[in-house]
């Protein structure tokens, strides 16, 4: 996003809430005092998040990135976790998987809410328990870890992770307990951060489009702020609000490999749409 930013001729100031409304509008209300030009937010909660946003965005353009805080607020780019999570659903039903499970985080951040929503909405095309197996926690590798220990006694054969760091505890706990992933049950993950691929065994993941939204985002502010170059100002703080939902990829790796072939796979196996 900096770089994106940096390519338009702004400088960009940061600012981190650790994951608290009250201080993501504190530190709102702080940029605003400073007077800056416009702000991009990755808010914290879907509905906790919303007054203090919609404030900012009466006073300056402002792009939502990631995670939104429900219809009309602001303009917003984020990245199509249904679709996402029906492609992971979708490889584990032809690897041969029927007993899934989901293991999430519990907070209202609207990507965690639509990544758990559309795994309970498709799930039950593999079994119809398995919308009710999910255990949420936190986005974090210990979470991941702990998990395993909950789900283990429901047998699943395949563990929906709702990111990656999550899956990646997984994995290792399995690793600990001696189970064998893929053989006995698939894991999977959210977003492709650089860990996923150094993971044991390597992570079949959702690949976020991360230049794709750094570059929407720039470009959604840059709209904004040319109204208000051009004399605009009312209209464009005022007018419709723009959302746009990017388009996800799967990487399959070894870590959702079929039963069949598992124990032959030592690498990494990429099938990604570009290797198509």
């Amino acid at each position: 996003m900096e770089h994106a930013l940096h390519a338009e001729g702004r400088a960009v100031l940061f600012a981190d809430c650790d994951d608290a409304p009250e201080t993501e509008a504190a530190r709102i209300t702080a940029l605003l005092e400073r007077q800056v030009d416009a702000l991009l937010v990755v808010p914290v909660d879907e509905t906790h998040s919303r007054e203090a946003v919609a404030m900012a965005a009466a006073r300056v353009p402002l792009v939502l990135l990631d995670r939104g805080c429900g219809p009309g607020v602001a303009d917003s780019v984020a990245t199509d976790n249904t679709a996402g999570m029906a492609l992971v659903l979708d490889h584990l039903a032809a690897t041969g998987r029927r007993r899934p499970c989901f293991v999430g985080a519990a907070g209202t951040a609207s990507a965690a809410a639509e990544r758990l929503a559309a795994y309970k909405a498709g799930a039950g095309a593999l079994d119809a328990e398995a919308p009710g197996r999910v255990e949420l926690g936190d986005f974090s590798l210990e979470w991941g870890r702990a998990a395993v220990d909950r789900i283990l006694p429901s047998r699943p054969d395949a563990i929906v992770c709702a990111n990656d760091l999550i899956a990646v505890g997984a994995l290792q706990r399995l690793r600990q307990l001696g189970v064998d992933a893929p053989g006995e049950i698939a894991v999977t993950g959210f977003d492709d951060i650089p860990v996923a691929d150094l993971a044991e065994p390597s992570l079949t993941t959702v690949r976020q489009p991360v230049r794709a939204l750094a570059a929407e985002a720039a470009y959604l502010l840059g709209h904004r702020l040319a109204g208000q170059r051009n004399g605009q100002q009312n209209e464009q703080q005022d007018g419709p609000r723009r959302s746009v939902r990017l388009a996800l990829e799967l990487v399959v790796r070894a870590s959702s490999a079929p039963r069949a072939t598992s124990a032959q796979n030592t690498g990494s196996t990429r099938t990604t749409e570009e290797d198509q």
